[in-house]
């Protein structure tokens, strides 16, 4: 926002004649124009002394309203930038910041971030598990911590797990915890893979500035590959010896136990269909202080912080676990004798389960928590639904991609005709509708400021356009490299890719 002009104000606490009467040349004056009244000399003095008072207090009001407005810009940046999805700042300089085709080196931007660094981990071309630390804008390795060495003996073909870190963020003291395992995936002609069983499993902690290994211990072979952290506890789930899913929380410099849970039934044997790859057939994650697992042989299990089950759903079906919204969950049954192939039941923030549904949601890349209550899915049109009464709140006429951007109560969208288009997410009013010539099949992109996303010239060239939030107006377009032909995000950046190959680069 501008500064406006300043004019400096004179009050009167009089007025007419008298007023007229107090200026400088009141009163009897010599032949050089000096007053020789001196109560007018004195009313003039005064009045003067009130002028500069205002208008000084005009100055500091000004300039406290623009300070006042600086601070909520500064905090609303601060704000949207924390959100997951939301792009680094981008601008109409956009250009290669460094470029790989080692797509390991890319691995940490999707990692955790930690200042100005990001933390991730990686399996390399030699069957190495480390964990590194890079700067997104520079591609430079901060630090890099092997937890563990190539194993001569694994089979070929094998496509082995990476390391899964998570960062515990609580002062003093952040700490990075990994879970690294030597399971992995074996491939095969007919395209069915088969789990090769890890041999080891080890917790791991380190020091987000330096790398340096803080603590460490075992855990049981048969781990799920992922770790997560809630309230400075590690989950870690596996299989015990009787076969029964064993999720336990617990402290991650000395493994001391907090809580454990325990399925009352053994692990059902995978379906022909399941979609795990994890090579201990179940998978783990955290939403909205919720632990939740799924099993190949069907069964779910949504756990509170403490271990408790909120929800479970027995074997037998493909099913599995879906992230709506932030801090929403749904449990997917993957039915193919509903019309859109699924049916699902929505875990909601307070841990109730809503009623059945067969809608297919929209992913929201980016959702800053506005209009909560509502849940968007997209067939022939965008629908939001009242996930209260699960009634429709609003049909949209327009049928949009299944990736959105949900920013400031507005719903960002490409429409099925390649459009990019704002709708009011509370309502399903269109807000705007913005035609771009050729837009690739990428999804809109945000860095908080602008509403981004590529566009393909007559001439063939590609750019990035750059959309107002308010209106769709063009606020900068700026060429992308010749040899990129697609752009998507990955972590905090765009990535540039190349068609048959070559080195991907990270945009900036």
């Amino acid at each position: 926002m501008g500064r406006e002009a300043m004019q400096q104000v004179e009050l009167s606490d009089d007025s007419g004649a008298a007023a007229d009467a107090d200026t400088p040349d009141a009163g009897t004056t010599t032949g050089s124009g000096t007053t020789t009244d001196p109560a007018a000399a004195r009313r003039w003095m005064r009045r003067r002394r009130w002028a500069v008072a205002v208008a000084a207090t005009v100055v500091v009001g000004l300039v406290g309203t623009q300070v006042v407005l600086d601070a909520r810009e500064r905090a609303r940046a601060a704000h949207v930038a924390s959100i997951p999805g939301v792009l680094a700042p981008v601008d109409a300089s956009i250009h290669t910041l460094w470029s790989s085709s080692d797509w390991s080196t890319f691995s940490a931007l999707t990692g955790v971030p930690f200042g100005d660094v990001m933390i991730g981990g990686y399996l390399d071309e030699t069957g190495d598990r480390t964990v590194r630390a890079i700067r997104p804008r520079k591609g430079e390795v901060v630090w890099s911590t092997l937890l563990s060495a190539a194993d001569p003996a694994a089979q070929a073909g094998t496509s082995g797990t990476w390391p899964s870190c998570t960062l515990d963020a609580r002062p003093p003291t952040p700490q990075v915890v990994c879970l690294v395992s030597d399971g992995a995936v074996l491939g095969s002609a007919d395209g069915v893979p088969t789990a090769v069983a890890a041999t080891f499993a080890r917790l791991v902690v380190l020091d987000p500035v330096t790398g340096e290994v803080l603590a460490q211990h075992d855990e049981p072979a048969s781990s799920a590959a992922w770790v997560a952290v809630l309230d400075g506890v590690a989950i870690v789930a596996s299989r015990s010896s009787t076969g029964h899913l064993v999720v336990v929380g617990e402290d991650p410099r000395t493994g001391d136990e907090q809580w454990r849970f325990e399925s009352p039934l053994p692990l059902a044997p995978a379906l022909p269909n399941a979609w795990s790859q994890d090579p201990s057939g179940f998978t783990l994650g955290v939403v909205a202080d919720q632990v939740a697992v799924t099993a190949s042989g069907g069964e779910v299990w949504v756990l509170s912080s403490a271990g408790d089950v909120i929800d479970q759903e027995p074997a037998g079906s493909r099913t599995g676990l879906e992230v709506l919204r932030a801090g929403l969950i749904g449990v997917v049954d993957y039915d193919t004798s509903t019309p859109t192939g699924r049916s699902m039941r929505i875990v909601g923030r307070d841990a109730s389960m809503g009623i059945a549904a067969d809608q297919q949601p929209i992913t929201l890349s980016v959702d800053d928590g506005s209009v909560p209550n509502l849940l968007f899915t997209s067939s022939d049109r965008l629908v939001a639904w009242d996930m209260t009464t699960w009634d429709i709140a609003w049909a949209s006429s327009v049928a949009a991609d299944t990736t959105a951007v949900l920013l400031d109560g507005r719903l960002y969208a490409r429409s099925s005709g390649g459009h990019v288009l704002a709708l009011d997410a509370a309502t399903g009013a269109t807000l705007w509708e913005v035609s771009l010539g050729g837009l690739t099949g990428n999804p809109v992109y945000t860095d908080g400021r602008s509403i981004l996303a590529p566009e393909t010239l007559a001439t063939g060239s590609r750019t990035l356009v750059a959309l107002a939030p308010v209106d769709g107006h063009r606020v900068w377009e700026a060429p992308l490299p010749d040899s990129i032909t697609n752009v998507w995000q990955l972590g905090r950046h765009l990535i540039g890719t190349p068609d048959g190959g070559g080195p991907a680069v990270v945009l900036g």
